[in-house]
């Protein structure tokens, strides 16, 4: 989804594991603190194939091939897409910080290059 920009519906993001409870908007505040206040555990225990591709060997199977399948897709055209899944690399085999950090900066590099300053540019012209 970060690749794609695909949003989710809430039942679905539910569905596929992405949040733990879908709430009306009026009792999200409310719903939120109570599940922050819970006692209970939740509990995250991974799938066998997950654990496998959470592991060094198959993080870096999982992440070769999610970037092939990027380039093929974006042909070369978008570096954004290869400089996210450099920063998730980044994230999970440095840790958080080094990952925000490691964000931060190809953020300020991709924002400054020729092909997000000429898209942007009619935003700022004065008609």
């Amino acid at each position: 989804m970060i690749l794609t920009g695909k949003q989710l519906r809430p039942r679905q993001a539910l569905k596929v594991g992405l949040v733990d409870e879908v709430v009306p908007h009026a009792i999200l505040l409310e719903a939120a603190v109570a599940l922050a206040l819970k006692d209970k555990p939740v509990d995250r225990r991974l799938p066998v194939r997950e654990r496998v591709l959470a592991g060094p060997l198959g993080r870096t199977v999982l992440f070769k091939m999610v970037a092939n399948k990027t380039e093929q897709k974006t042909q070369g055209n978008y570096p954004a897409a290869k400089r996210i899944l450099e920063v998730i690399l980044t994230g999970l085999t440095q840790g958080s910080s080094s990952g925000y950090a490691a964000e931060a900066k190809a953020f300020g590099e991709l924002a400054m290059t020729p092909a997000v300053t000429d898209a942007a540019q009619p935003l700022f012209c004065q008609h």
